[in-house]
This record gives C-alpha cells, sequence and structure tokens, in this order.
C-alpha cells in the first residue's frame, strides 16, 4: 500500500528515506517484510524508484543485501 501524500508528509515530518532503483532490491526486501511508502518514475532514467522509510529492519536488510548481493 502506497501513500499517496507520501512527498509533502517526508517534507513536512522531515522524516528519513531511503530511494531504492533496484528491483532486485526491492524485491529482497519485500520478501523480508520491508514495503515501500511510495514510488515514482526518475524523469531522466525513466525507471522506477521505490522510496522506504529509513529503519532498523531496512538497515539490516540493506547490510544483509550489500555483503550478499547477487553479481
Amino acid at each position: 500500500m502506497f501513500i499517496r501524500n507520501a512527498p509533502e508528509l517526508i517534507e513536512s515530518t522531515n522524516i528519513k528515506t531511503y530511494a531504492c532503483g533496484s528491483p532486485n532490491l526491492k524485491q529482497f526486501l519485500e520478501d523480508n517484510g520491508v514495503m515501500p511508502i511510495y514510488r515514482y518514475i526518475h524523469n531522466l532514467s525513466q525507471k522506477t524508484v521505490w522510496i522506504y522509510v529509513q529503519c532498523n529492519d531496512l538497515s539490516k536488510l540493506l547490510t544483509e543485501w550489500s555483503k550478499n548481493k547477487p553479481s
């Protein structure tokens, strides 16, 4: 489920976020229970970017991903 006004909410509350442009990483995060709050299409690359709220679970999964990511 996405938050429709996420950009405004993030800006007004100073919530720390993580932007993910990798479909493989996005799938890994979702498989481990961390869901994005928002997504958009990057203007220059035309690729989808998913936005996550930074939290301990996300940090641990990003560390795990960087140690074990597929090549």
